[in-house]
């Protein structure tokens, strides 16, 4: 999220997101990653301040060359396959359809 103060009648100035790639590709497995964000602040009494923050971080803790367990790889006996993974719930036609009536009943009341 982001705001920004414009005069009046001027159109909104968004920031501009940049990625900066830094050296060359790393090769191989990554033992530890760490997602930094910079934020550029411009306030009156801090200009131009940088904030960071840590988006995510992950370690490597132990590696190991045995064999993993056949049982990891077993399909659990309560899986069943579908054909398709709905991201959003189906919602019934009457749960909008009460939505929809509660939403309107409410600005009803409040311009009465």
């Amino acid at each position: 999220m982001s705001g920004a103060t414009t005069k009046i009648g001027e159109p909104p100035q968004f920031p501009v997101i940049t990625f900066k790639n830094v050296g060359n590709p790393e090769r191989g497995l990554a033992l530890k990653t760490k997602e930094v964000f910079r934020t550029i602040v411009s306030l009156p009494i801090h200009p131009d301040r940088i904030v960071e923050s840590v988006g995510q971080e992950t370690e490597v803790t132990e590696l190991s060359t045995e064999p993993l367990d056949p049982a990891l790889f077993e399909v659990p006996k309560n899986f069943r396959k579908v054909s398709e993974i709905r991201r959003a719930p189906v919602v019934p036609y009457w749960t909008r359809m009460r939505g929809w009536l509660d939403y309107y009943w409410v600005r009803l009341k409040r311009a009465i």
